[in-house]
């Protein structure tokens, strides 16, 4: 891995120490394994440090901060992030094994793009509500806008808004 690693991956926290870990786990099982994890913790009251500080990965970095809600820890991750290429996720959501990579690869294909996206899919009560299209005859359409969290977007760009 270098020292500036391709992806560093956000995820704001608030008492969600009953789910992180599957947030986490999602990220530590990708296929592609340049990335950083930046944990910011939004003032939870619960064990969601302990949860986090049970791994010894370290691309795995953990930060606390008074509670300012979500917009204001990603902000805070982004300022942390060394990775080229920002990524967020929910503290109760998990990625696919192969997301970074589908990732990577869309980034390597269109290397003029500033902002990549995948799809998901949406659970509910335990049963698939909603799944991706994909159509890869079109390129603009590889990445169906579904959620802010299947975003990847080049840093310099979150850094200039």
């Amino acid at each position: 891995m270098s020292i500036e690693p391709f992806f560093s991956i956000i995820i704001p926290t608030y008492n969600r120490a009953h789910t992180i870990r599957k947030a986490i786990d999602s990220i530590i099982n990708q296929s592609f394994g340049d990335w950083e994890l930046i944990i910011v913790d939004d003032g939870s009251k619960d064990n969601t440090k302990s949860v986090v500080d049970s791994y010894t990965d370290t691309r795995i970095k953990y930060v606390w901060q008074e509670n300012q809600e979500r917009s204001a820890a990603r902000n805070h991750g982004i300022k942390l992030a060394y990775g080229e290429w920002i990524c967020f996720q929910d503290s109760d959501d998990e990625y696919l094994t192969d997301h970074l990579e589908v990732l990577y690869d869309g980034i390597c294909r269109f290397p003029e793009y500033k902002v990549l996206r995948t799809g998901m899919y949406i659970y509910i009560n335990g049963k698939l509500a909603k799944t991706p299209k994909f159509d890869v005859k079109n390129e603009y359409e590889l990445y169906p806008f579904d959620a802010f969290t299947t975003f990847a977007i080049r840093k310099e760009i979150l850094l200039h808004i």
